[in-house]
C-alpha cells in the first residue's frame, strides 16, 4: 500500500483566498484531507498583518469540515540571511530567538483555529538544531521540510519531508508501484504558484486537473490517504530512519538506480534492491 499525504504551503493573511477555496473545495469532494502550512503573519510595507479569525474563515470552514489539518509555517516568512543561500528563516538565530517566534506563530494560529498546532513547516525547507530544540522545547510533534537532514537533530520529534512536488506526483506514484509493499510513504507539496489560477500561466495544473488527479488518487486501490499528523508514530518518522535513508545517497549508483525514490520507508535496501533486480530477470 502506498500511503499519501499533501501539504500546501503559504496560506496567510494576504494570499489567494480563492484559489484556495477552490483547492479545499476539490479535496473535500474527493476525500483528501491537507495538511496546510499556514503562516501566521505577513508583512506588508511596515505592518505586520496577523491571520485573525476573520480573515481565515474559509481556512476555519475547511479545517471545521475536516478537509484540512493546521500546521505552522514560520513567523512571517522572511529570511534572515539576507542574500546568503539558501534562505531561510530560522537558520542561525538562537534557540530563545527560535522559541519566541515559533512560540508566538503557534499561539496565533491556535487561537485563530481553536485548535492544538503541534505540526512545523519551516519556510524553505530550511531549519538547523536550534529550530529542533526550540520545537521540542514548545512540544511539537513532528516537523516537515526537505529531504536534508542537518546533524544532531535527534529530538524525539517525528520527521516526515517532502518527498516530490504535486507536479511529479502521478510520475511517482506508478513508479512506486513495485514497492508497494513495503508501504512506501509520499509526501506531496504544492503552493499557490503550482495553479494557473495564481495568474503563472504556465503553472503545472490549475483546479479542474488538480480535482481530477484528487479524484484519481482516492479512487486507487494502491493509494491510502492519510495526513502528516498521522503518520508521527510510523517508524518512517523517526530520526533513526531518516539517517537511515539519508545514507543511501552513499551507496554505488548502479544501486541506487534500482531503490525507489520520492518516497519514505523504512525498510533496509537491501531486500527492495533484489526485489528491482528480480523483477528485471
Amino acid at each position: 500500500m502506498i500511503r499519501l499525504a499533501i501539504r500546501f504551503d503559504d496560506p496567510s493573511a494576504t494570499s489567494n483566498r480563492a484559489l484556495e477555496q477552490g483547492i479545499f473545495a476539490a479535496a473535500k469532494a474527493a476525500g483528501m484531507p491537507i495538511t496546510v502550512g499556514v503562516i501566521p503573519f505577513r508583512r506588508r510595507a511596515e505592518e505586520l498583518i496577523s491571520l485573525t479569525r476573520d480573515r481565515a474563515t474559509h481556512l476555519i470552514d475547511a479545517q471545521n469540515a475536516g478537509t484540512i489539518e493546521v500546521a505552522l509555517h514560520g513567523y512571517c516568512h522572511e529570511t534572515v540571511r539576507g542574500e546568503q543561500q539558501p534562505p531561510s528563516e530560522f537558520m542561525g538565530l538562537d534557540v530563545a530567538t527560535q522559541i519566541e517566534r515559533i512560540g508566538e506563530g503557534r499561539d496565533l494560529l491556535e487561537a485563530t483555529f481553536g485548535c492544538l498546532v503541534k505540526g512545523f513547516v519551516p519556510p524553505w525547507n530550511t531549519f538547523d538544531q536550534a529550530t529542533v530544540q526550540a520545537l521540542a522545547k514548545l512540544e511539537f510533534r513532528y516537523i516537515s521540510a526537505g529531504m536534508d537532514l542537518p546533524v544532531g537533530c535527534d529530538s524525539g520529534l517525528a520527521y516526515l519531508p517532502r518527498t516530490c512536488q504535486i507536479a511529479s506526483l502521478a510520475k511517482t506514484i506508478n513508479e512506486l508501484e513495485k514497492f508497494a509493499e513495503f508501504d512506501p510513504v509520499v509526501i506531496a507539496v504544492m503552493h499557490h504558484y503550482d495553479f494557473v489560477e495564481s495568474g503563472i500561466a504556465n503553472a503545472p495544473t490549475d483546479l479542474e486537473r488538480f480535482g481530477h488527479i484528487l479524484q484519481t488518487l482516492t479512487q486507487d486501490k494502491r493509494i491510502q490517504v492519510t495526513t502528516i499528523s498521522a503518520l508521527c508514530n510510523d517508524p518512517v518518522a523517526s530520526y533513526a530512519n531518516r539517517q537511515k535513508q539519508t545514507a543511501w545517497a552513499r551507496l554505488p549508483g548502479k544501486i541506487q538506480c534500482h531503490l525507489p525514490e520520492d518516497a519514505l520507508l523504512s525498510q533496509g535496501w537491501p531486500l527492495m534492491f533484489l526485489k528491482s533486480i528480480f523483477r528485471l530477470i
